[in-house]
């Protein structure tokens, strides 16, 4: 993952309208797209003829000094609350580059004409910077990591495994962790941790993990954003019986966890 990488989220659910090209290069607070919902305008013309209304009723009760100002009060911050909503979504209408940096997000045409929710990612922007590797590491393999010193560190890719990557410092997360970073890390992506049946997200794995975050600085050749590769971590030798022994404490420990 590129450090500070933002999502371009949709403010507003509408109908994604993209321009003929989108530049690779962008700007921050540059527009790329716009959203199409014409239900919005009308649902906002109907509170402000609601809001009018319930203003001559408040006034009428006030005249008559009747009872149900209680009432009408309510319903009135109600309306002008959602109101306020639906103008800020309609300000949101316009989708416009978080920071500037090289576009990521999906081909203009897979997204053109189609209907997405509030709070949707529609791309990503990646700027120039360091990186990081997020490695998952199976509850097996935490043990020696937790209980020794890792003499080297290295991150190597498909494609390039004759490069390999030094990272400058890695840091493992406090706490078990159930959801992968990334779907193509799962079973039902063809990765290579295994994941519940039932998770629609495809990152929800089938039994804890740690995870272990590599940070490497500087910008090199096999590293582009969201790619998937291995991280070897080296520790001290021992005797196999202590291997064999921990093998056999942890399976026991899983056994009765389950």
């Amino acid at each position: 993952q590129a450090k500070d990488a933002a999502y371009l989220m949709a403010g507003a659910p509408g109908e994604v309208v993209f321009p003929d090209t989108v530049p690779a290069e962008v700007e921050g607070g540059e527009l790329v797209a716009r959203l199409s919902n014409p239900q919005l305008e009308l649902e906002i013309q109907r509170l402000e003829a609601e809001e009018v209304r319930l203003e001559a009723l408040y006034r009428a009760q006030l005249a008559r000094e009747g009872l149900g100002r209680e009432a009408l009060e309510e319903r009135r911050r109600a309306t002008a609350l959602r109101l306020a909503e639906l103008k800020d979504q309609v300000q949101n209408l316009e989708l416009r580059i978080p920071r500037g940096g090289k576009w990521s997000g999906d081909q203009p045409r897979e997204f053109q004409n189609r209907w997405v929710n509030r709070g949707q990612a529609i791309g990503e922007v990646v700027p120039e910077g360091d990186w990081r590797f997020l490695a998952v590491l199976s509850q097996q393999d935490s043990a020696e990591l937790f209980e020794q010193d890792v003499r080297t560190l290295g991150i190597r890719f498909p494609g390039t495994a004759g490069t390999e990557v030094k990272p400058v410092r890695m840091e493992v997360v406090p706490g078990q962790q159930e959801y992968l970073p990334s779907a193509a890390l799962g079973w039902p992506s063809k990765g290579p941790v295994r994941t519940k049946g039932n998770n629609e997200t495809g990152r929800r794995t089938a039994e804890p993990f740690f995870l272990v975050v590599l940070d490497v600085e500087g910008v090199a050749a096999p590293l582009w954003h969201g790619r998937t590769g291995v991280a070897r971590l080296t520790v001290d030798p021992e005797p196999l019986g202590l291997q064999w022994y921990r093998w056999l404490r942890q399976a026991v420990q899983e056994r009765f966890l389950l």
